[in-house]
């Protein structure tokens, strides 16, 4: 039975010869390209949320609660963490950004 089967479903197939070059471009206008569009986040945006969470909070009260005690040397320390550690990682994160932006380009597929 399975031999049938398999035998309907060949005679069922209908050859095609693709899109003729009018109809792609009346899809492409209609539906546009086949892509993810790409999502971009500023660079000032990546520093601030490096100041942003639990452990940068955390630092932040500690920061605040040590000026609020006049010890200014142990606040500006905690400040200065925070702000090499923000900066760190936005460094990181930009330079792996560019490295995935080089391989996307790279490994791009041109049609013919």
């Amino acid at each position: 039975m399975e031999v049938d089967e398999h035998d309907n479903k060949k005679k069922e197939f209908v050859h095609s010869h693709g899109l003729t070059s009018a109809e792609a471009d009346k899809l492409l206008e209609i539906h546009g390209r086949n892509e993810i569009p790409e999502k971009i986040t500023p660079s000032w945006l990546i520093f601030a949320r490096g100041l942003w969470g639990a452990m940068p909070g955390m630092i932040w009260l500690a920061a605040i609660v040590q000026a609020a005690l006049t010890n200014f040397i142990d606040s500006g320390i905690l400040f200065g963490i925070l702000f090499i550690n923000a900066t760190i990682g936005w460094y990181e994160t930009v330079k792996s950004g560019n490295a995935v932006a080089a391989l996307k380009q790279s490994l791009q597929a041109q049609a013919t």
